[in-house]
């Protein structure tokens, strides 16, 4: 729920809503996007593409973190049944959000177990 919930945040991040300590600076700012080829649109997408980027690859740094540890660490049956389960969760986020290549890798890993 929570990797979802933010996703849905970053779907509806728009840079127009956006603050700044200084509202001239604010203004200037969504001019120069505003002028922009595509605007805010365009630049919503942008933001919203790299920010989505930068999620993944922080979670698929956490699933090959947890599947080093568990593979050094924790051999116990329950600590990789845990990590089959968060690969199988994180599949699902990427599954969620249309990132089907994604989401086979982190399922394969969670089925290997």
């Amino acid at each position: 729920k929570g990797l979802d919930a933010l996703y849905e945040a970053l779907a509806s991040t728009k840079v127009q809503d956006g603050k700044a300590s200084v509202e001239a600076d604010r203004q200037h700012i969504l001019a120069l996007v505003e002028a922009q080829d595509g605007g805010y649109m365009a630049t919503n997408v942008l933001v919203n593409m790299r920010l989505r980027a930068w999620v993944r690859s922080v979670l698929e740094d956490l699933v090959k973190k947890k599947g080093t540890k568990v593979e050094t660490q924790g051999r116990t049956e329950a600590d990789q049944l845990a990590y089959a389960r968060f690969c199988s969760k994180v599949g699902s986020v990427f599954y969620s959000n249309g990132e089907y290549d994604a989401a086979l890798v982190e399922y394969r890993k969670a089925l290997a177990i």
